[in-house]
């Protein structure tokens, strides 16, 4: 008697994708992602029967090496996804250098509607 493998319908994109992909640059994790990543996601989706709203996905570079910020792109279920200067993840912000300023600014702004009340 084998043991079956559990079922993961209903599960979100995060489930299967949330994980940094890092190589030397850029580039190396844009071919990585859009080769391997993008393929098994789309995958997992078809056997299991989910879908993934790829306008809500967001490709972001975290590295101070400005000239790889905002450079190439990836094509999820036939939409192209360019680079963003920020992406929101579960009520973080993260910029590109990881510098946390917006995500700051915005506690700040909570903290004191809170505080002023």
């Amino acid at each position: 008697m084998h043991a079956q493998r559990p079922s993961f319908k209903g599960c979100n994109k995060n489930d299967v994708n949330d994980r940094p992909v890092t190589f030397h640059d850029a580039e190396e994790n844009l071919a990585k992602i859009q080769s391997e990543d993008n393929p098994r996601i789309e995958t997992w989706a078809r056997r299991t029967g989910s879908c993934f709203a790829a306008e809500k996905t967001e490709l972001i570079h975290l590295t101070r090496k400005r000239g790889e910020q905002l450079q190439g792109q990836v094509v999820m279920s036939g939409k192209v996804i360019q680079p963003s200067p920020k992406a929101k993840l579960l009520g973080v912000i993260f910029d590109q250098e990881l510098r946390w300023n917006e995500h700051v600014q915005q506690a700040i702004k909570r903290a004191t509607k809170v505080t002023s009340r």
